[in-house]
């Protein structure tokens, strides 16, 4: 029974991971193309796990300081590797879904609440991989003082997954931060006088 706890809470892990890289993709107004692959570890049961995550969005290429950058929807993409799916179907899991809380992008040493970050039900497929979505919002902010400021992935939130019965995830609430050494910068956000 430890093993399928196990493996629930590992499959848990990735889609959290999946949130947190999500987040940051609100920081910015439509504007520059930006990318980043990084990747953040996840407590499970059966120790610490780490997922890689490619997040693009849209940077504003400059904002007035003072002015309001308003508030942004939030897009991001993990992939399941093949054998975590794998356990997933062994205990009979076929769909995950949930939610991430206590999450903040940085927009140089400013921090940026995101809301209702969720994960879109998701079958779990008959073979390989399982690409997962998650969308949010990101509140608005108003621009610092002129300069420029590094725009940074959230460095830790939680994760909160259920399965197609609504059934919590053995694990859940799950603490994902920022991988050791792996980068946090998607962007630079200008900040003008004028």
């Amino acid at each position: 029974m430890k093993s399928h706890i196990a493996v629930r809470s590992l499959a848990a892990t990735g889609t959290a991971a999946a949130l947190g890289l999500g987040g940051v993709l609100v920081a910015a107004t439509p504007a520059d193309a930006a990318s980043l692959t990084t990747s953040y570890t996840c407590g499970t049961l059966v120790g610490d796990k780490t997922f890689a995550v490619t997040i693009r969005l849209r940077l504003p290429a400059s904002v007035v300081t003072g002015s309001r950058v308003k508030a942004r929807p939030v897009h991001a993409t993990l992939t399941l590797p093949a054998d975590v799916v794998a356990g997933l179907r062994f205990i009979g899991v076929t769909e995950i879904s949930g939610t991430a809380t206590k999450m903040f992008y940085r927009v140089g040493k400013k921090s940026v609440g995101m809301k209702n970050v969720k994960l879109a039900k998701t079958p779990v497929p008959a073979s390989g991989p399982m690409p997962i979505k998650a969308d949010g919002t990101a509140k608005a902010f108003i621009a610092p003082a002129p300069g420029r400021y590094a725009i940074k992935v959230p460095k830790s939130f939680l994760f909160n997954g259920v399965d197609q019965n609504g059934e919590p995830l053995p694990g859940s609430p799950i603490s994902c931060s920022l991988a050791s050494g792996a980068p946090a910068k998607i962007g630079t956000l200008r900040v003008t006088r004028h």
